[in-house]
């Protein structure tokens, strides 16, 4: 009986040492998922169509709403004979224009060089051309013809402006970060890290599993309990992102923001979630069947 007690001693702390093991190796897993292309330019969307109170926490405001409504005066202030452009269609523009993909791809490509210890991300006057004449169709699908002039008009600002000089430059102080906090988020979430970290768990489920060899069927049960409950707590934060701020009302204005970027990183993960919970329940079951199928044979 002590011999039992000391195995189940064991294939706990085996558990609880897998479960702090691959509890934060998802939520790393996620954040290098929702920092690829797909994922920023998933997370481009969300934060541009999210509705944040505002600061003065009267009404709500998209930034697609504040662009909208700056691109608007823009076009009416230096473009007269532009007047009859709506804001509805200027909105119908952002959506559907590849700027969102453009700054997706740059971002992407920012955190890339992070990870690489590398600067080889820029933007130049070509893109911005090409970024104008991809989605020229855009207008005129709305029936709005710029001035041909438009385009070199808007090149010549950059130019005049060395906008594109500050956004390098922005970039490359970005990207070359030399502080020991950086260092640690690098490695933690590298794919090695990653990677080692699901061996070791696997090998920590092969504990138990030599731990409970004359009776393979309590492997089971353990590793049943571990997933459930990692299922579980990802679960529990995910909503507890998601929903508080707003039941609480304790956030206002741009601090917003931070939350939509943490439940974009959180919610890459729910599909892991929920297979760890379906996995535990079938192992649960799979348990059940062969204790049955024991005694019946005894």
């Amino acid at each position: 009986m002590e011999k039992r007690g000391l195995k189940r001693f064991f294939s706990i702390v085996l558990c609880i040492a897998a479960f702090l093991i691959i509890l934060p190796t998802i939520f790393t897993t996620n954040l290098r998922v929702s920092t690829s292309k797909g994922g920023v330019e998933q997370l481009i969307d969300k934060v541009i169509t999210t509705d944040i109170t505002a600061e003065d926490g009267e009404g709500k405001t998209t930034i697609t709403d504040q662009l909208t409504e700056i691109i608007h005066k823009q076009i009416i202030s230096n473009y007269p004979e532009l007047d009859s452009v709506t804001k509805e269609q200027i909105s119908d523009y952002i959506h559907k224009s590849t700027f969102k993909s453009f700054f997706a791809e740059k971002c992407s490509s920012i955190v890339s060089d992070l990870y690489k210890d590398e600067a080889t991300t820029k933007i130049t006057e070509e893109d911005i051309v090409s970024l104008i004449e991809d989605n020229k169709w855009i207008l005129e699908e709305n029936n709005i013809d710029f001035p041909e002039e438009f385009t070199n008009e808007v090149v010549a600002y950059i130019a005049k402006s060395e906008i594109v000089e500050t956004i390098n430059k922005h970039i490359l102080q970005t990207t070359i970060v030399e502080n020991k906090a950086w260092q640690l988020v690098k490695n933690v979430t590298s794919i090695l890290t990653i990677v080692i970290s699901f061996v070791v768990a696997l090998l920590l489920f092969a504990g138990i599993f030599s731990i409970n060899i004359k009776r393979p069927q309590s492997t089971l049960l353990y590793v049943g309990w571990t997933t459930l409950i990692t299922g579980i707590t990802y679960l529990l934060i995910w909503s507890a992102a998601k929903f508080l701020p707003s039941v609480l009302n304790i956030v206002a204005g741009a601090m917003q923001y931070i939350f939509v970027v943490v439940n974009h990183v959180l919610n890459t993960g729910m599909i892991i979630s929920i297979v760890f919970i379906v996995l535990s329940v079938a192992m649960f079951i799979v348990y059940g069947v062969l204790k049955k199928t024991k005694k019946a044979d005894s």
